[in-house]
């Protein structure tokens, strides 16, 4: 899968792996979302996105180098967790071809 996924606000998405605990963004693989805010980790530029969830915690650690952000109050998930919708079959082809047959199978029933 690509690395460097990025979302602009208001794209529909579709989440590759449900959320572990209830420190992060709840979402559910295989789920819809709508991005609503974007941020970028200001020591690596990982893109972070936020699909509507508030949090009280102040910041939140960047997934790839660990450098702390303020959460300006919302709740922040790696962009390369999710798909743009409009990637769908562009998506499954990669998926095929590099035998993820889990992320094709995901991404086939997403387009139901």
């Amino acid at each position: 899968m690509k690395e460097n996924i990025r979302h602009n606000i208001g794209d529909e998405v579709i989440a590759l792996k449900s959320n572990v605990t209830n420190l992060q963004q709840y979402r559910i693989k295989g789920e819809k979302y709508i991005v609503k805010d974007i941020m970028y980790c200001s020591k690596c530029g990982l893109q972070m996105i936020n699909i509507g969830q508030t949090t009280n915690l102040l910041n939140v650690k960047c997934g790839e180098c660990h450098h702390t952000s303020s959460t300006n109050f919302l709740m922040w998930t790696c962009s390369k967790l999710f798909i743009k919708v409009d990637n769908i079959s562009e998506m499954l082809e990669e998926a095929i071809h590099n035998e993820d047959y889990e992320l094709a199978s995901l991404l086939r029933d997403s387009k139901k």
